[in-house]
């Protein structure tokens, strides 16, 4: 029997830009570095001048913060820009959880989810199609991935 997992959620604020940096480094990294390599000062520069908490909310397993995801509501799709777990709590249905949650918000709103994904990240990608996102168009390093309203 699969363990119940106890997650809650809370509204980032200005003081969890260090710690959805950190979140960001282990989980994109590697495929960053893949792609256009890592410079360390232009990674940090680039999330200080990127990070609106107002799109972010923290992920919470039993009161610790194991990850977070941004979204916007757009006129037309609910867009996910990041869900990112640390890598100790992966593989638990935490992330699973958290989509649900999005796609049932985009749902009740009458909006396609939308993200995009790195080409080389098959885990992701492979994740996203089986909870019912499909391939719409690529850039050279992204996969575009929709959910329609009416799933």
């Amino acid at each position: 029997m699969a363990e119940k997992i106890d997650i809650q959620y809370r509204p980032a604020n200005q003081d969890d830009l260090d710690l959805t940096y950190k979140i960001k480094v282990k989980s994109l990294k590697p495929y960053i570095v893949q792609i256009w390599g890592w410079d360390e000062q232009m990674q940090e520069e680039l999330h200080k001048a990127r990070f609106n908490f107002e799109k972010v909310t923290v992920i919470l397993l039993d009161d610790l913060e194991v990850g977070f995801y941004e979204h916007e509501m757009r006129e037309d799709e609910l867009r996910i820009e990041n869900i990112l777990i640390m890598e100790e709590f992966r593989s638990k249905g935490i992330g699973k959880r958290v989509l649900g949650s999005i796609v049932q918000v985009a749902g009740k709103n009458g909006l396609d989810g939308s993200l995009r994904v790195f080409k080389i990240n098959v885990r992701a990608r492979a994740f996203y199609e089986r909870n019912g996102f499909v391939e719409i168009g690529e850039t050279a390093h992204h996969i575009e991935m929709e959910l329609s309203a009416v799933n």
